[in-house]
């Protein structure tokens, strides 16, 4: 998580919020891609999620 916040402070910095929300919305499509996929990490399929 602390290299998120990393990023996006950077990202923040130098090219303002509308590179923050476009920096969000691939992260967050890339992230729906993988649950499509059944992509799932050891610890969700433990808690069964």
């Amino acid at each position: 998580m602390a290299s998120g916040a990393a990023l996006g402070s950077f990202v923040l910095a130098e090219w303002g919020w509308m590179a923050v929300v476009a920096l969000a919305t691939v992260f967050a499509g890339a992230a729906l891609a993988v649950r499509m996929q059944g992509g799932r990490s050891p610890s969700m399929a433990a808690a069964g999620a």
